[in-house]
């Protein structure tokens, strides 16, 4: 994961601080040996092709408001 970060205050002797994160981050889920929920006997032939292995890049942000009191 690669992550970026960005803070912003107002004053120097203010406590409160609005930040910025954006990230970069790998991902790899497989469902290859997923337990079924409860009562279902099997999965439903619509979801099928969201089953199996999927990776890609996902890019994150995050937005928080800082503080010190």
């Amino acid at each position: 994961m690669l992550n970026v970060g960005w803070r912003w205050r107002t004053a120097k002797t203010m406590p409160l601080g609005v930040g910025v994160n954006m990230g970069v981050e790998y991902f790899n889920y497989t469902y290859d040996r997923a337990d079924l929920s409860n009562g279902l006997s099997a999965f439903p032939t619509d979801l099928l092709p969201l089953t199996g292995t999927h990776a890609g890049w996902a890019m994150t942000w995050t937005f928080g408001l800082y503080g010190m009191f």
